[in-house]
């Protein structure tokens, strides 16, 4: 039997189709781009340009195009996708030669016998893969395409912006900015956060309860888990887009259990639509990692200075978001009083109020702000069984004025407690 074209041509194809098959079945729709490089010089002159590129047509057919292509965009240009387009495959159909509609063109290449020192090159007629450039709104029925790019506007000055948001599908999440800007930005909110924790951790645990300590463990424990996949992400690009959306969904559904709310459902991946999928989870994540910020528990610290002459202590608010949303919790001691004699003496001993209005209250005997005592010590905070714990009555007339007047909290204690300790709390 004499050896025809025909037979290695329908080799490759066999070859091809095994693979493809093969490929296709334990990997299905997994196409795209694994890298991309765009002539940043293109657009100034109306033209969008492609450096080189490489990766999977959604047909299955590899590529590396390492020549780059050019593009003129119509003037009056909107909203329109730049493609990186192939002829599709027809069986029985020429498929290699000069013209534009062939899938293949051919290429005159050198080769060398490698079995020998010395040899001269042989001249062989290969073919490569005829890819161009393509425009959303041109005839693309017979081409197989791979967005590259998204024309937002061509300026009337001739100049084509961009859309830098705008997400190719991808084998590696790194070759979109977008993709790879806003996963780096995670990154950093969490090595942030997980440092903030970790330091209230070690800052704080005297006087919180064991159950708001958990809140913080957990969610150290969860950020420690996701830091090092992110940072494994970010250094080798391991992850194509779809892998990366559901890893995204996964860590804010991890993060809304934390908050004690029910995972959310996030919209079904869709490739023809990334940033709509990417933009709400990574909106989500944010919202959540500016939260754990949020610790539950403040301690304002008082300036002692005037304790041992005037029987004062102040304290300044610095954040004005914990008048709004916080319960004001006073943690009192004594090493003459025990935690019910506390409990009745300390408000009458007590006076509360802004500093412009404490001297007043002291020297006429007036009452302060009111300390309603609480039989047991609030869940945030860690109960002491020497302590009497009171809260601050936040509707109180003097209260508002003190927060109207934005001035420091002021608290004089008379001679009926001594040796007293006091802690004040926030509970948010």
């Amino acid at each position: 039997m004499f050896l025809s074209p025909q037979h290695f041509q329908q080799q490759e194809r066999y070859l091809e189709h095994f693979t493809k098959s093969y490929c296709g079945q334990i990997a299905p729709e997994n196409y795209g781009l694994s890298q991309l490089e765009l002539d940043a010089s293109m657009p100034k002159i109306g033209k969008v340009g492609v450096k080189s590129a490489k990766g999977i047509f959604p047909d299955g057919t590899p590529f590396e195009l390492t020549q780059g292509l050019v593009i003129d965009v119509p003037k009056g240009t909107l909203n329109k996708r730049v493609y990186l387009a192939i002829p599709v495959y027809r069986t029985g159909v020429v498929d290699v030669g000069d013209g534009l509609h062939m899938r293949n063109t051919p290429l005159e290449y050198s080769a060398y016998d490698t079995t020998r020192d010395h040899s001269d090159a042989v001249p062989l007629e290969i073919a490569e893969l005829n890819i161009v450039l393509k425009m959303e709104g041109e005839d693309l029925q017979d081409y197989t395409l791979l967005p590259v790019a998204f024309v937002s506007e061509h300026k009337s000055e001739g100049e084509v912006l961009l859309n830098k948001a705008f997400v190719p599908a991808c084998l590696s999440f790194m070759v979109s900015d977008y993709l790879k800007d806003c996963v780096s930005e995670i990154y950093a909110q969490m090595q942030y956060r997980a440092q903030t924790i970790s330091t209230r951790l070690q800052v704080d645990s005297g006087s919180k309860s064991y159950q708001a300590l958990m809140r913080d463990y957990l969610w150290l424990q969860t950020l420690g888990g996701w830091l090092p996949q992110i940072r494994h992400w970010m250094e080798t690009g391991s992850l194509n887009a779809e892998a990366l959306y559901l890893e995204c969904i996964a860590m804010v559904g991890q993060m809304q259990g934390l908050e004690g709310r029910m995972p959310e459902e996030f919209p079904k991946w869709n490739p023809n639509a990334m940033y709509d999928n990417f933009s709400l989870a990574f909106a989500e994540m944010q919202v959540l990692l500016r939260e754990v910020q949020l610790d539950n528990v403040t301690t304002l610290p008082w300036d002692s200075s005037l304790f041992v002459t005037r029987r004062l202590l102040r304290t300044i608010v610095k954040d004005r978001a914990l008048f709004n949303n916080g319960r004001f919790i006073m943690v009192v001691s004594s090493d003459s009083l025990g935690a019910v004699e506390l409990g009745e003496q300390f408000p009458l001993a007590a006076k509360l109020s802004g500093n412009s209005d404490i001297a007043d209250l002291v020297r006429n005997a007036l009452s302060g702000v009111d300390l309603r005592y609480l039989p047991v010590a609030p869940t945030e905070l860690k109960s002491r069984s020497n302590a009497a714990y009171f809260e601050v009555n936040v509707h109180a007339e003097l209260w508002q004025v003190l927060v109207k007047r934005d001035e420091p909290i002021a608290l004089h204690i008379d001679e009926r407690v001594g040796n007293v300790n006091v802690e004040l709390h926030v509970i948010r």
